[in-house]
């Protein structure tokens, strides 16, 4: 038997690769992720505490799992039975996360890939995987790609696959089933809050949270992040359905009541209408996106370029726009100043476009000094300075005995 170990960054294409690679030589990819969570659904069916380690590490010897392949389609075999539709489950999801950590977990792991790999020819891909799990491979690939290819790959993973991508540094999960479509305990009204505030099919929410045409006026042209952004909508009898274009990928154009003002809603709010008719139009299935990729990577490009390092702020900046960039090089061109306030204003109006109604953009405002200048200028007269800073309870400041010292202007 032979097996081929494929290692290399996130993002390089690891995954895809191998897949290829094993159908072309007949291979069997083995993979990695789906026998911890194979390891997961004998933890519940067993009704195994995962913050007991000491049950954890004594149950592990009684755990046997192959991967096999039907119709070219990849089933999971737990002590003898196919547990494959159980592996994305949120339970199997919550219990792996949980019990992963633990080095009997990976132990045994590492003992059932290698077995794997003695028993017939397989590709196996991620980190470590050529030094622990197969040392010996026939074949050892280190694959890697350029920082603006593997942010692409990002990317476009998040466009295809939307939640709980490589995209996606941390998320918080939501669901919805059949017995609970629409409720607070597995979901959110994160979708809902923000949803087209309309009758009817379109009653989708409570239409807070809208774009503004300042937003929408930011984006470069061509930007493909600006239909990905704003919900394009009409108003019930008084705009021309012709006047907007139909919202990718789903066709639609919504309705709203005649009385809404804005000039957009959210599109990272809106939902799958085959996910509406299963469940609730409320959209508690969808997850909240926390913390992004492009976001952590423009963080290091504000920084360098604080730091006066104007060449690696540029690097960092030209990773998020030659992402949305893709093949088009008609748009977004790379940024190549080498005057410190200019590609400050550059990264800032690329925190602005690319994480647009994310929730940071007041929250970059303060940290700029600037919310007061920007937001006048918005005509939002109501904020202050004082705003920047939330006033301490008068209780706190009593308990303290002088320590604490209330804002100022409060």
């Amino acid at each position: 038997m032979s097996a081929i170990a494929i290692d290399g960054p996130a993002g390089a294409g690891k995954s895809t690769i191998a897949k290829l690679l094993a159908k072309q030589l007949g291979y069997v990819y083995v993979d990695t992720g789906a026998m911890y969570r194979a390891m997961a659904v004998y933890f519940s069916q067993n009704d195994i505490n995962p913050d007991d380690e000491n049950a954890i590490n004594g149950a592990v010897d009684n755990i046997d799992i192959s991967i096999e392949y039907k119709d070219g389609v990849q089933q999971v075999i737990l002590n003898g039975e196919n547990v494959t539709s159980l592996l994305r489950t949120e339970e199997t999801g919550k219990m792996a996360s949980k019990t992963s950590k633990y080095a009997a977990v990976r132990t045994k792991l590492v003992a059932l890939q290698r077995g794997l790999a003695k028993k017939t020819d397989v590709i196996m891909d991620g980190r470590d995987i050529g030094t622990t799990v197969l040392p010996d491979a026939f074949a050892k690939i280190y694959l890697t790609a350029s920082s603006d290819a593997r942010a692409k790959r990002r990317y476009d993973e998040l466009k295809e696959k939307g939640e709980n991508c490589s995209e996606s540094v941390f998320e918080l999960q939501c669901t919805a089933t059949e017995s609970q479509p629409g409720s607070n305990d597995i979901g959110s009204q994160f979708a809902s809050v923000q949803g087209v505030r309309g009758a009817g099919e379109w009653n989708l929410g409570w239409g807070q949270h809208t774009a503004t045409q300042e937003l929408a006026d930011a984006f470069e042209e061509g930007d493909p992040r600006k239909d990905e952004t704003l919900l394009y909508f009409i108003r019930n009898g008084k705009d021309d359905p012709e006047s907007i274009p139909a919202n990718k990928p789903y066709g639609e154009k919504p309705i709203s009541n005649a009385d809404v003002i804005a000039k957009y809603f959210n599109k990272k709010a809106y939902t799958d209408p085959a996910m509406r008719l299963k469940f609730t139009k409320g959209g508690y299935w969808v997850n909240i996106r926390l913390i992004r990729y492009a976001d952590v990577v423009l963080m290091a490009s504000e920084a360098a370029c604080e730091l006066g390092d104007l060449s690696s702020a540029r690097n960092y900046l030209e990773m998020v726009r030659a992402r949305a960039r893709g093949n088009n090089i008609g748009i977004l061109p790379e940024v190549t100043t080498n005057n410190q306030n200019e590609l400050r204003e550059a990264i800032r109006h690329e925190r602005r476009v690319e994480l647009g109604m994310e929730f940071d953009r007041f929250y970059d405002l303060v940290r700029w000094g600037i919310a007061k200048e920007v937001l006048h200028a918005a005509g939002k007269t109501g904020y202050q300075d004082r705003h920047a800073l939330l006033p301490i309870p008068q209780d706190e400041i009593d308990k303290s005995n002088g320590v604490l010292v209330q804002n100022p202007n409060y």
